[in-house]
């Protein structure tokens, strides 16, 4: 998966738009650039647009342990994540939305960014 980060500075948000193939090891270490990003710019809202993922792979399992992997590198409680994804991998999404908020992680999924943006911006 390819990765792009950017950073909108009157909103405090990091955007991450990803494209191509989506995989355990690529999801992993967008994780970890995230975070990075996020400490460097002293945000704690994120923007994933991942409209232009063409497919997804990953067993329940890895999922499962995504909310472990990102509490593993450093986040803070309070931080925001709002994942703007395809229909088609909205079941995908909505399982990591629920295991995430189960472990006290602020991750919500939409579909498009006005909402997004709008959740990210509420305190």
């Amino acid at each position: 998966m390819e990765v792009d980060i950017s950073y909108v500075s009157d909103d405090k948000i990091v955007v991450v738009k990803t494209h191509g193939y989506a995989d355990a090891k690529s999801s992993s270490e967008m994780v970890k650039s995230i975070m990075l990003a996020m400490k460097e710019h002293r945000s704690l809202r994120c923007l994933l647009d991942h409209t232009e993922i063409n497919f997804i792979t990953g067993k329940t399992i890895e999922v499962f342990n995504r909310p472990e992997e990102i509490k593993n590198t450093g986040m803070p409680l309070n931080v925001r994540l709002a994942a703007v994804i395809p229909e088609r991998y909205k079941e995908h999404f909505r399982f990591l939305e629920t295991v995430c908020e189960n472990r006290g992680i602020n991750y919500r999924v939409f579909s498009n960014n006005t909402s997004a943006i709008n959740w990210l911006k509420t305190e």
